[in-house]
């Protein structure tokens, strides 16, 4: 019998070919039904909907496509409906609705709608040669979801990796968010049309470019985390697109190309979110240690106020940074074992109850980007804490 992560990686390779387009994302809690949402189901951004069904994009309400939808992961099948929300843009009504969604997945007996699902990263494969047949794999351990961004990037909270025909023809991983911030490279960085800047240099380029004067330091954060982002897209692009447009002469050149850009966007998500969560320290006068040794060489991401307070047996707290928390949270436990309680940043759109209370028994208080707070459920809600709290806490 195959192994399951053996066959995750069967199976991508399998619709890796020119007649599947991949959508993926990480289930938001809305996306389960964890916030009570009527139309359960997960969001599909514009271009790849109208991509893989362009008959929605007619002048009728709420128009649809039945699609056979199954779940590789867990062998599930159903016959969910891929609509198009489109009140608003019909009868201009403010509060209508313009938007692609997935639905009728059957309710809680699908995996999809299973509340524990919420963060998890979902891959789905559009067939273009049969339209309405998708596949999809719904990640489960840390291991798949490592196996997910290996093929496709970092699969972050609230942007979605598409996979569509670019302007060449070829099909491209692009990534869907609101950015708002890809200047032309003529605009950045005179060096950076040379080489691709370290971390710290594009960090320090958004946060001159997002100032965020006056806010607060959640807002400050996701405005720039965002922008930043948008920064490294430009860079990329510059760097890659020219090798890539003039083709290549054997494999191997190829596929030295792609795991380079794999492992730097890889490694930028890795450290981003730590560069400006220590920006964000810096303005607000708190003092910290930035990735400080503590037992057994364990390295937390911050350590306030010092390591040498930690060391002495004061009192000190902990934070730890991580882009989704799925699964990850429990990276942090061994980490400053002389601090029970412990923080956890996260951009997680959402975690299940089961989850939480996983976390609260392992003593961890979730702090999430104060727009955040309404996509979590309601009842976990007054137990998680804004970055601008945290900071309070601590300065």
């Amino acid at each position: 019998m195959m192994d399951k992560l053996d066959a995750l990686r069967d199976w991508l390779v399998r619709t890796a070919g020119t007649e599947w387009f991949w959508f993926a994302k990480r289930l938001s809690a809305n996306d389960t039904g964890l916030t009570g949402a009527h139309q359960v189901g997960f969001y599909v951004p514009r271009d790849f909907a109208l991509a893989v069904a362009p008959e929605l994009a007619r002048p009728i309400p709420n128009p649809r496509r039945v699609v056979r939808f199954k779940l590789m992961s867990h062998d599930q099948e159903s016959k969910p409906n891929l609509i198009y929300y489109n009140s608003r843009v019909l009868t201009a009504r403010r509060n209508g609705r313009n938007e692609f969604r997935v639905t009728g997945f059957g309710g809680r007996r699908s995996a999809l709608q299973d509340q524990n699902s919420t963060g998890a990263i979902l891959v789905t494969a559009w067939n273009t040669t049969t339209p309405s047949n998708v596949e999809a794999w719904l990640a489960e351990t840390v291991e798949e979801e490592e196996a997910i961004e290996s093929a496709l990037g970092p699969v972050e909270p609230g942007t979605q990796v598409l996979r569509l025909p670019g302007l060449t023809g070829k099909l491209e991983l692009t990534v869907a968010a609101q950015i708002g911030c890809e200047p032309d490279i003529s605009e950045l960085p005179a060096p950076w049309s040379r080489r691709f800047p370290v971390g710290e240099e594009l960090t320090e380029e958004a946060v001159r470019r997002r100032p965020g004067t006056g806010q607060t330091p959640d807002f400050r954060l996701v405005e720039r985390y965002a922008c930043e982002y948008g920064l490294f897209r430009v860079v990329e692009a510059h760097d890659v697109l020219p090798s890539i447009t003039g083709g290549f002469r054997t494999v191997d050149g190829f596929l030295s190309v792609a795991q380079r850009v794999a492992n730097r966007r890889k490694s930028r998500a890795g450290r981003s979110l730590e560069l400006h969560l220590a920006k964000i320290f810096d303005e607000e006068g708190v003092t910290y240690d930035a990735r400080p040794a503590t037992e057994a060489n364990r390295r937390p991401d911050f350590v306030f106020p010092s390591i040498a307070a930690y060391r002495l047996g004061r009192q000190a707290r902990m934070l730890g940074a991580k882009t989704s928390v799925r699964e990850r949270w429990r990276q942090v436990l061994d980490e400053a074992a002389r601090i029970p309680d412990k923080h956890l940043f996260t951009l997680s759109e959402g975690v299940s109850p089961g989850q939480f209370a996983q976390m609260e028994e392992s003593r961890i208080t979730l702090v999430v980007p104060e727009g955040n707070l309404p996509k979590f459920p309601l009842e976990i809600r007054p137990k998680l804490m804004t970055l601008a709290s945290f900071v309070g806490l601590v300065r």
